[in-house]
């Protein structure tokens, strides 16, 4: 099976087939739209690669699959940002850490809620 593997990160979006050894990659950042994605990625990419199906998975899920080996894992991977991912019998379920709440003594969400609306 040939697989096309895309990785649309904070600051590149990177681009492997089977068979080779190098990623290529261009320039994503915060003003990259879905159309800029596409276009480069195509420019990359040969043209038999597309036409074909598609699975889409969190990259902090997809190398905890890869290193997963039973049980139960929490996989922390340290990017251009903080991704995770917790493995429990074979599920995997992809993990934002940087959005759960952190401040000492307030719930999740609380210390989100403008004060004073009863939120």
């Amino acid at each position: 099976m040939n697989v096309l593997v895309v990785d649309i990160g904070g600051s590149h979006v990177k681009i492997l087939a089977t068979g080779q050894d190098t990623p290529r990659k261009f320039v994503s950042g915060p003003t990259l739209t879905a159309e800029r994605m596409v276009s480069g990625v195509k420019k990359l990419a040969y043209r038999a690669a597309f036409r074909r199906p598609v699975k889409i998975i969190n990259d902090a899920a997809m190398q905890a699959l890869g290193s997963y080996t039973g049980g139960v894992m929490l996989y922390l991977g340290l990017g251009t940002g903080l991704g995770s991912a917790l493995v429990v019998d074979g599920v995997i379920e992809a993990m934002e850490v940087g959005h759960l709440s952190y401040k000492k003594g307030t719930p999740p969400d609380e210390h989100d809620q403008p004060k004073g609306t009863g939120a």
